[in-house]
């Protein structure tokens, strides 16, 4: 991960508000992340480190290079590992003093003492201080000077070493040098604001120690070394304004900010953890906790030891505790499950034989099944045919009633012809006029008369029954084709041939009788029809039967 995307994450986790546990939830996420990756930090540390101690042998035993490349480990070293920091800065003291440098020598004793306070070892660091003459300390040291025993006190305070007196003792020690650290430090610098806030935060000055905060946040970039310390005082801050929520994102913003920078000596984690474990979360605080105490014991300062075993035993008590109920609860679980498992078992085996049952009753109700719809398609079948008879039954009783209403008026219409032939003959014969009674009886208009009523008669019964029939008759007929009766007749001689088909009548023959034609003149007028089909002509007399 390069150095600009750590930084834009720091400022991103810099200016995120706290906005509750769901935001708390992310906070942990990340920095689940972060400790699942702080290998790659530690990685780039060491490599860090590496290069500069690979520098020691180029300088050719030069004390002012050598007080440079040995300053720079003890930055590297100074929240990674206790005993090299210390070591580091003990070369620097012996490269000042070889080079005869008094300001670098009381820089190096400085820092050094300032190291000893922050490891408990406050006796060496009192005793490094003492030995620098203040008369003659730079003007531009007194700050890291006071700030030196300041810290010193302030953690002999905090701990009571001692016991007893020694604590009014270092608490006065302490207000004098703090005194003197406000006296010389600038107001505007990061650790006069510091301070202010420390004293804002005793007095329970919230609000105040927040600006102050805010100040110094806004002063350092996410990647400085100072950053994680600042978010530290910040949850502190949200502590005693009572909001423990804010105040644990600080601690992960702040424990995130530590590892990313592969510090060892940290306090913000093993914060967390504790609030963790008093809020329930025990598993993510042991988790956090043993991260905690694996980089303490890297960093080997015995005051860390002291101020996190406390609290990692506790932590791990519970866990294990924790651990143990849910070794109970698995086996209560597994107890339970296998039960389940054996009823699952039986119901399984009853499912099977239910459904070896279904599927022959299955079986059983597809072969009644097939039986019925074959049923139901000869049944369909059955009533198509019934439907298509009643429908040819209808239609032959229309025909029947048509034309026996037809042929009744004919016979009647023919008797009184007859009647009327009858009374004429018997007239001219009673008058003695034989031959006019020979002539009424040869004469031929009579039966033409009488044939061209038989055709007007049959034509009006016919359209009467289909009078669409000269329409769709022609429709079977190419459009050049088409029969067009003229404007005294109903039908055309070819139009009533094919009406008489359409009847049922079928042979040649008995058309021709009924028509009085010969059976050849009949035989031509359907060849010479159906040659004028549309379509098939062999297919051309069915579809006249199929004319409704």
């Amino acid at each position: 991960m390069t150095r600009r995307l750590l930084l834009t994450i720091f400022v991103a986790l810099a200016l995120l508000p706290a906005w509750g546990g769901s935001r708390l939830d992310s906070l942990l996420q990340v920095l689940d992340d972060v400790i699942e990756h702080s290998g790659t930090y530690a990685a780039q540390k060491q490599t860090a480190i590496t290069r500069l101690k690979a520098q020691l042998g180029e300088c050719g035993g030069d004390p002012e290079r050598l007080y440079g490349v040995h300053r720079r480990l003890y930055e590297e070293y100074r929240a990674l590992m206790f005993d090299s920091a210390v070591y580091h800065l003990n070369e620097c003291i012996a490269c000042a003093t070889r080079a005869g440098n008094a300001q670098r020598l009381a820089e190096s004793r400085i820092r050094l003492s300032y190291l000893y306070g922050s490891g408990g070892r406050y006796e060496a660091a009192l005793d490094l201080l003492q030995s620098i003459d203040r008369a003659t300390l730079p003007a531009e040291l007194l700050a890291d000077y006071y700030s030196s025993y300041d810290h010193s006190y302030g953690e002999m305070v905090s701990y009571h070493v001692g016991g007893g007196d020694l604590a009014h003792v270092y608490a006065s020690k302490l207000k004098a040098y703090k005194d003197s650290l406000y006296s010389v430090l600038p107001r505007q610098s990061r650790l006069y604001m510091q301070l202010e806030e420390n004293r804002c935060r005793d007095a329970h000055h919230a609000d105040s120690a927040m600006l102050l905060n805010d100040r110094q946040l806004a002063m350092l970039t996410p990647d400085s070394a100072a950053y994680p310390l600042v978010l530290y005082h910040r949850a502190q801050n949200y502590g005693i304004a009572g909001d423990s929520v804010a105040q644990m994102e600080c601690f992960a913003r702040s424990a995130i900010a530590d590892i990313r920078l592969a510090k060892k000596d940290h306090a913000s984690l093993w914060m967390l953890a504790n609030m963790l474990f008093n809020a329930g979360d025990i598993e993510r605080a042991s988790r956090y906790m043993q991260f905690s105490w694996v980089d303490t014991n890297f960093y080997n300062s015995p005051l860390r030891f002291w101020q996190t075993s406390n609290t990692q035993k506790l932590i791990d008590s519970r866990y294990q505790q924790l651990i143990a109920a849910r070794s109970r609860r698995l086996v209560m679980l597994v107890i339970l499950t296998s039960a389940l498992a054996v009823l699952l078992l039986l119901s399984l085996l009853q499912i099977m034989r239910q459904k070896r049952k279904v599927t022959i009753a299955q079986l059983n109700l597809e072969e009644s099944n097939g039986k019925l719809n074959e049923l139901n398609a000869r049944l369909s079948n059955m009533n198509e045919e019934l439907t298509a008879a009643n429908a040819n039954l209808e239609e032959s009783n229309c025909i029947k009633d048509v034309y026996i209403s037809r042929f009744i008026k004919l016979c009647s219409e023919y008797i009184d012809r007859l009647e009327h032939l009858r009374a004429n003959v018997h007239k001219s014969l009673s008058i003695g006029k034989v031959d006019e009674a020979k002539k009424l009886v040869k004469t031929s208009s009579a039966t033409s008369d009488e044939v061209r009523l038989l055709y007007q008669n049959f034509d009006t019964a016919f359209l009467h029954i289909f009078p669409d029939f000269v329409a769709k008759f022609n429709a079977l007929l190419r459009d050049d084709e088409r029969i067009v009766p003229k404007s005294d007749e109903l039908l055309t001689t070819e139009l009533r041939i094919f009406a008489l088909i359409r009847l049922g009548f079928t042979d040649s023959s008995q058309i021709a009788e009924i028509l009085r034609y010969s059976v050849n003149t009949i035989y031509n007028y359907r060849a010479k029809v159906k040659n004028k089909a549309r379509g098939n002509r062999a297919d051309f007399e069915e579809l006249v039967r199929g004319i409704h």
